[in-house]
């Protein structure tokens, strides 16, 4: 693997600040640490954010993340890719604590939700969003997992086949924060670790992670990751890594 220097930080009030913990997935019989993670909250504001320099696939992506809710309720952003407040992608909690996508140009190309609450608090999970959006089946163009197992979707507006998103563009990318159309931001209030975005490719589970004694266990990614995949984290520092 080659790697090159990131333009992710983490803003906070205005300065860049690194917060890194050792995050461990605790189970019965076993413990598999990851190596980092970071707190956002609303309270400070705090985010990651990229610019790439080229557009990559707009139509595959896979986003995997660890994360650890620490507050229910209100709108928790955990991914955007912003053009601006009426044009993005972004991937967030709602107060009916549901995770949803929404992916709007002045109006929604896309816009779904979990039929399933994130309402646990105490625990690490892990989160799959994978998207192809040429598949011929509407249902095989979204798929979102958590710990392994899919989750069903209510799907308020059908992403189009072959439709182009705003992920891989040449826009602002944030990870802990959304932007809604009335300009506000709205920040997760937890722990994230581990995110993997990769570029051109709609992939399974079993590619972050497997299942040990019937319980998902996170694992390394080793695939390929595309023209602005990369694994945020190696090593101690904040890095592109790819």
């Amino acid at each position: 693997m080659n790697v090159i220097k990131s333009v992710y930080g983490i803003f906070l009030a205005g300065l860049f600040l690194i917060l890194l913990f050792a995050c461990n997935f605790s189970y019965a019989n076993s413990v598999y640490k990851v190596d980092h993670s970071w707190r956002t909250s609303p309270a400070n504001s705090s985010y990651l954010y990229w610019i790439p320099s080229t557009d990559g696939n707009t139509k595959k992506f896979s986003l995997s993340m660890c994360f650890k809710r620490v507050s229910l309720g209100g709108y928790q952003g955990l991914f955007t890719v912003r053009n601006a407040a009426t044009s993005n992608f972004k991937m967030y909690l709602y107060s009916d604590n549901k995770l949803y996508i929404d992916d709007t140009t002045t109006t929604n190309n896309l816009a779904v939700g979990t039929n399933i609450t994130f309402e646990d608090t105490t625990s690490w999970h892990h989160l799959l969003l994978s998207i192809d959006t040429t598949q011929v089946g509407p249902v095989d163009r979204v798929k979102v997992f958590l710990d392994g197992s899919a989750v069903s979707l209510i799907v308020s507006v059908q992403v189009a086949q072959n439709a182009n998103l705003w992920v891989n563009t040449r826009n602002e990318y944030n990870l802990g924060r959304v932007q809604f159309a009335n300009g506000s931001f709205y920040h997760f209030d937890g722990y994230l670790s581990y995110p993997v975005f990769v570029d051109g490719i709609a992939l399974a589970p079993d590619n972050f992670g497997q299942m040990v004694n019937n319980t998902w266990m996170p694992k390394e990614y080793s695939g390929s990751y595309g023209v602005n995949g990369h694994r945020l984290f190696q090593a101690g520092s904040l890095i592109l890594n790819k």
